[in-house]
């Protein structure tokens, strides 16, 4: 499905990121992530047929905090493992941030 559309003058490749719920989704998460650690930095990472050469967002600060997938009916968040040396630095008794989605 990696064919090009064309409406009208404009083309639309199916390499472009999705513009619907799942990109407002990941727009949310980034915001959320920003907030709950300033210093963490966002990587496209994993550029591969499978996601349309999209490839994946990674987030990291001192070391992956989570990734995130798009999919036809999910946005999966894949959180990284342990953090507890990272979180008891910065956080009292060790509880990770709370993110609402």
């Amino acid at each position: 499905m990696n064919k090009a559309t064309t409406t009208g003058a404009k083309t639309k490749s199916a390499a472009q990121a999705p513009a619907d719920w799942r990109a407002q989704t990941l727009a949310r998460v980034r915001t959320l992530i920003k907030q709950a650690d300033p210093e963490a930095v966002e990587e496209v990472k994993w550029r591969k047929p499978s996601n349309a050469m999209r490839g994946v967002p990674v987030w990291s600060h001192a070391g992956i905090i989570c990734t995130g997938e798009t999919y036809k009916n999910v946005v999966k968040m894949t959180f990284a493992g342990p953090l507890s040396s990272r979180v008891e630095a910065g956080r009292p008794s060790g509880k990770r941030p709370d993110l609402k989605i």
